[in-house]
C-alpha cells in the first residue's frame, strides 16, 4: 500500500546463466533469417488460430473474400472447415439441406433473406418472469502491479455498476454507482451499494456471466454480506443464451455480443455517441489511470462521466433488447 511495494519482487543474479546461452543467438538468427525468406507454411487456418490466444495474423492467412463468410456461422469449427474444404466461402452459397445443425441452418436462412429472425418461443420465456425487473451490468478493473492492500495481479475488482428497473406498468427508472478514484479500494462500497439497490425480489438481467463471478468473488471477499449476494446470483437470468438461441440478424456478422446485436434491435441507439469510452478495455484503463493520478483534474469529471455514460448504455442495451425479444 501507499506505493511501498518492497518485498514484492524478488531479485536473482542470471548473468551467468545468460552468458551460456550467448553462443545460441546467431543460431537463432539465422534460423529467424531463413524462415522470413521462406514460404509461408502450408498449414489451414483453424482452431490453433485462436487457442490459446488469437493469432494476430489470422486477417493474412484468413482474409475475407465475401460479404458473410462461412466462419461466421455459430458452432464447431470443424464443420466449418469442412464446408471451407468443399469449396463453400459464403454462407449463402451452402445448399439446403447441408447443414445438420439447426442453429447454423438458420443462420444461413437469415442470411439468404436478408431479414431478421426472432423465435416467439423468447417472448414465452420473458413472459413468465415477474416484476419489477432490473437490467445490470458492472466495470471492473485488473492491475499488474497491486495497488490496495489484500489485492491480487490480474484479479478482476469492480468499481462501477449501473442499473435500470422496470416496473410492471413499464417505467423505467436508472441507478448508478461509481466507486470514488482517489478513496479507499471500491470493492465495499460497491457491494454494499448494489445490496441496497436490487432489492430483493425481481429478476435481474445480464448479459454472459460475468456479473455473477463477479458477485460470488465478493461474497468471498466479504462474508458479513454473503447471504445476500448469494441471493442475487438466485435472481440473475442472462439474457445471452436467450438471445443466442432465438435471434438472430444477417447484420451481426455471426456474433451475438452485445455491442453486435445492439444496432440491429436499436439503431438509435450506439457505443459510438457515448464519448471517448466505448468498452470495457478502455473503462479499465480510465480507471486505471484515475487511480494512478495521471489524468489532469480539470479532465478527471469528463472521464468519470464518460464511465457513466458507457455503463449506462450496457443496461439500456438491454432493456431494448429484452423488450424485442418479448415482441413489443
Amino acid at each position: 500500500g501507499a506505493g511501498d511495494y518492497r518485498g514484492l519482487f524478488a531479485f536473482e543474479d542470471l548473468t551467468g546463466h545468460v552468458r551460456t546461452l550467448l553462443p545460441q543467438v546467431p543460431r537463432l538468427i539465422e534460423k529467424m533469417r531463413a524462415t522470413l525468406a521462406g514460404d509461408e507454411p502450408p498449414i489451414a487456418p483453424g482452431r490453433q488460430c485462436k487457442d490459446p490466444y488469437d493469432c494476430p495474423f489470422i486477417g493474412h492467412c484468413a482474409p475475407q473474400t465475401t460479404d458473410y463468410p462461412v466462419s461466421w456461422l455459430p458452432g464447431s469449427s470443424k464443420v466449418k472447415q469442412q464446408l471451407i474444404s468443399e469449396g463453400y466461402e459464403d454462407i449463402r452459397d451452402i445448399p439446403p439441406g447441408r447443414l445438420d445443425n439447426e442453429q447454423q441452418e438458420w443462420v444461413r436462412e437469415v442470411t439468404l433473406s436478408g431479414e431478421p429472425y426472432l423465435d416467439p418461443a423468447a417472448a414465452r420465456a420473458l413472459e413468465a418472469l415477474p416484476y419489477p425487473r432490473y437490467y445490470l451490468d458492472f466495470e471492473t478493473v485488473s492491475f499488474a502491479v497491486p495497488v490496495w492492500k489484500g489485492t491480487r495481479p490480474y484479479r478482476a475488482y469492480p468499481f462501477q455498476w449501473s442499473c435500470h428497473v422496470q416496473s410492471s406498468g413499464g417505467g423505467i427508472d436508472h441507478q448508478e454507482f461509481l466507486a470514488a478514484h482517489d478513496g479507499p479500494p471500491p470493492m465495499q462500497a460497491f457491494t454494499e451499494s448494489l445490496i441496497d439497490a436490487v432489492g430483493e425480489q425481481g429478476p435481474i438481467f445480464v448479459y454472459t456471466h460475468y456479473e455473477q463471478a463477479i458477485i460470488e468473488r465478493m461474497a468471498k471477499r466479504f462474508p458479513q454480506y454473503r447471504q445476500p449476494l448469494r441471493a442475487i446470483v438466485g435472481r440473475l437470468y442472462d439474457l445471452y443464451p436467450l438471445t443466442k438461441k432465438h435471434y438472430y440478424h444477417p447484420d451481426m456478422h455471426g456474433s451475438w455480443s452485445i455491442k453486435a446485436v445492439l444496432p440491429t434491435i436499436a439503431p438509435d441507439l450506439s457505443y459510438a455517441d457515448v464519448g471517448e469510452i466505448t468498452e470495457g478495455g478502455a473503462a479499465d484503463a480510465a480507471f486505471k489511470a484515475l487511480v494512478a493520478g495521471t489524468i489532469p483534474a480539470e479532465r478527471q469529471e469528463a472521464i468519470r462521466r464518460a464511465l457513466l455514460d458507457y455503463c449506462r448504455l450496457d443496461t439500456l442495451a438491454m432493456v431494448r433488447l429484452a423488450a424485442v425479444l418479448a415482441g413489443s
